[in-house]
């Protein structure tokens, strides 16, 4: 009886760990937040539109970001990995690291940096 309450236990535990590690996944859709470049702040509102950049990270680790232009949406595809709450996307030939806390991600690089905040 001790045996089979310990496995069921360590069942429990181990789903529940699991569980817990898909919960803290970065995939998903988030939108900027703010912007900040030369050390200048700029927030969603203030000369900034939350559908500037969107940023989408499916499951299979394919990542897209889209920016809006003047002349439409540019897409741009690519990979992103996570190691706990370091996030790195890399587009082309750069990756960037993104620090995940809650439902946002932040990307800082010096003086300029976003942050977007999870959608879905």
């Amino acid at each position: 009886m001790k045996k089979l309450l310990t496995i069921l236990v360590a069942s429990i535990l181990c789903v529940c760990c699991v569980g817990l590690a898909a919960c803290n996944t970065a995939a998903g859709t988030y939108k900027i937040k703010s912007m900040t470049e030369a050390g200048i702040t700029v927030e969603v509102g203030e000369k900034l539109d939350e559908d500037y950049i969107k940023l989408e990270l499916e499951k299979d680790g394919v990542a897209k970001m889209t920016t809006k232009t003047i002349l439409g949406s540019v897409v741009k595809e690519g990979t992103w990995e996570q190691k706990g709450k370091t996030v790195t996307i890399t587009i082309g030939d750069e990756p960037q690291e993104y620090t995940l806390d809650g439902d946002t991600l932040t990307y800082n690089n010096g003086d300029s940096g976003m942050v977007l905040q999870k959608v879905d």
